[in-house]
């Protein structure tokens, strides 16, 4: 396991049975793991930041808040997270809506991601991104019907959309071809 290296072998052992236990409270059950061995494991807190980047649930609700403002007070940020209304995409899609360079597009896409907003998965070499799902916490959730709602009769929303609609028509191959080593 990845995190074994910053945990010694009995709480490790302990938090292993925590996890694996499938709790729904999975977040009030690691709080307490690290308070009741934050004085052996002093590197117990870097294994929970880390658990915490990969799902918002294990959030406290103020950073959750925060990096959900974060993440929608770019105006590129909310123009790609209202392209995934519609469905997954692959990123090479919502870099040709958004018009911005992939590795512009790309750490968006992670502030979006690290906010619980977005969902990523890999297929190959291929990256696709969709909104939160029903798993996502009420106020990720929340955050997602809000923006939708509020945009959804933007002008340069719906110039997205249009492009979005001549994007879905080309193939994933075409969409890359300016990317291919010559």
């Amino acid at each position: 396991m990845p995190y074994s290296a910053n945990l010694c072998c009995l709480h490790w052992a302990g938090l292993k049975r925590s996890l694996a236990s499938s709790s729904p409270h999975l977040s009030i059950t690691l709080r307490q793991f690290v308070t009741k061995n934050a004085r052996c494991c002093f590197r117990v807190g870097r294994l929970e930041r880390r658990l915490s980047a990969g799902g918002s649930q294990l959030r406290p609700p103020m950073r959750q808040y925060l990096a959900i403002t974060k993440a929608l007070s770019d105006e590129a940020r909310v123009r790609a997270l209202m392209t995934l209304a519609d469905g997954e995409l692959c990123v090479c899609q919502i870099i040709k809506v958004v018009a911005l360079s992939p590795s512009t597009v790309s750490k968006h896409m992670s502030i979006l991601q690290a906010a619980g907003l977005v969902e990523r998965r890999k297929d190959g070499r291929w990256h696709y991104y969709r909104l939160a799902g029903r798993d996502a916490s009420p106020t990720v959730r929340q955050a997602l019907r809000w923006a939708l709602k509020s945009l959804q009769d933007d002008q340069r929303i719906a110039n997205d959309r249009r492009t979005l609609t001549r994007v879905r028509a080309r193939t994933r191959e075409d969409l890359t071809a300016c990317y291919a080593a010559a």
